[in-house]
């Protein structure tokens, strides 16, 4: 097995993103000295201790009909403005996460993503880098998966959807180096979220390419879990405003977000508590 491997076992629950994130930092073998890496962050959302989101990071009180399998760059452990690990915050009952590998897929994904009680989908747009991918319109298209073992019959198929967790250029390289994710229908989203959050943490190459957590919110109005969309939408703009606040030097603005997420009918008690490193 190759060393630098990282083993993967899923996580589900709060804070599952932080411990896949340790799981990288002791397997690094230099510092992780991007710019902000000087910055005194809180241990737990890796914001700056001055903006800790903690308080506002709030699960959905109900359960999703979507499970979501979030397979990540390397790289976006390590990124103060990764917005995959909102997906963890807003529905940890529901969110699997796992280190992409090239050479060694963890068992468990692999396991995952062969279970014959799923409704297997991938969320990515075939790009200029990446191989032909097998496209679907939407998800409501895939009652019945594209392999030989159909789960038609079972009682309560479980929608499952992978997201590729990079940027864009990385996320085609993962899905070209992965051909256990071939087979996999594909969901593109060619249109807009019906409410669009713009990302302005990074700069998007093409309209059409959103953040992972403006993906998520996306894929849940297409399966019409419209309640769910809103909440990590709420999540996702307080993460903004706090991260630009910080990136400008100044207080974060509380917004109806806030309130939301503070004392909204479908948000639950934060499962978190700010930490210094």
């Amino acid at each position: 097995m190759n060393s630098r491997h990282i083993s993967a076992s899923p996580f589900l629950g709060p804070g599952a993103f932080i411990k896949q994130r340790q799981h990288r930092l002791d397997a690094a073998t230099k510092p992780f000295l991007a710019r902000g890496a000087a910055i005194a962050r809180c241990a737990s959302c890796l914001l700056a201790q001055s903006h800790c989101l903690c308080p506002w990071r709030k699960a959905f009180a109900k359960p999703i009909a979507v499970d979501f399998i979030l397979l990540m760059h390397r790289d976006e452990f390590l990124k103060p403005t990764n917005t995959g690990r909102l997906i963890t915050d807003a529905f940890p009952a529901s969110c699997y996460v796992f280190e992409w590998s090239r050479l060694t897929p963890d068992p468990a994904l692999l396991k995952l993503i062969q279970d014959p009680g799923r409704v297997l989908s991938l969320l990515y747009a075939p790009t200029e880098f990446s191989r032909d991918a097998p496209l679907a319109e939407n998800l409501l298209a895939l009652g019945h998966p594209s392999t030989e073992t159909s789960v038609s019959s079972l009682p309560h198929p479980k929608t499952t959807v992978v997201i590729l967790d990079g940027t864009w250029r990385q996320a085609a390289r993962m899905y070209n180096h992965s051909q256990w994710l071939w087979g996999l229908p594909c969901i593109s989203l060619s249109t807009n979220p019906q409410q669009p959050l713009k990302f302005q943490l990074r700069k998007a190459s093409a309209e059409h390419r959103f953040s992972t957590a403006q993906a998520a919110q996306a894929l849940l109005d297409t399966t019409q879990e419209v309640d769910a969309a809103t909440h990590l939408g709420h999540l996702f703009r307080v993460f903004q405003a706090h991260y630009q606040a910080s990136r400008a030097c100044q207080p974060y603005p509380l917004t109806a977000s806030h309130d939301y997420l503070g004392s909204g009918p479908q948000g639950a008690p934060s499962h978190f508590e700010h930490k210094t490193p």
